[in-house]
C-alpha cells in the first residue's frame, strides 16, 4: 500500500495503531519494575522446585536399586 493513495479511512487507522503501539510501549516501560520483581519472585520458585525434584529424583533411584 503506498501512503500518497491511502484513503482518509486508512490514514486515521494507521495513525489509531501507531498511537496504540507507542501507548502499549510506556506501559511497558513504566511497570518494567513490578514485571522485573515476579519474575525473579518466579525464577527463585523455579529454582527451589528444580532443586527438590532433583533430590526426590536421587531418593528414588536409590529405593529402586
Amino acid at each position: 500500500m503506498s501512503s500518497s493513495g491511502s484513503s482518509p479511512k486508512v490514514t486515521k487507522a494507521n495513525l489509531c495503531l501507531m498511537a496504540k503501539e507507542e501507548s502499549t510501549s510506556s506501559s511497558v516501560s513504566t511497570n518494567y519494575s513490578i514485571n522485573d520483581d515476579n519474575y525473579y519472585q518466579l525464577l527463585e520458585a523455579f529454582k527451589e522446585t528444580h532443586e527438590k525434584s532433583y533430590r526426590l529424583t536421587l531418593l528414588n533411584n536409590r529405593l529402586k536399586s
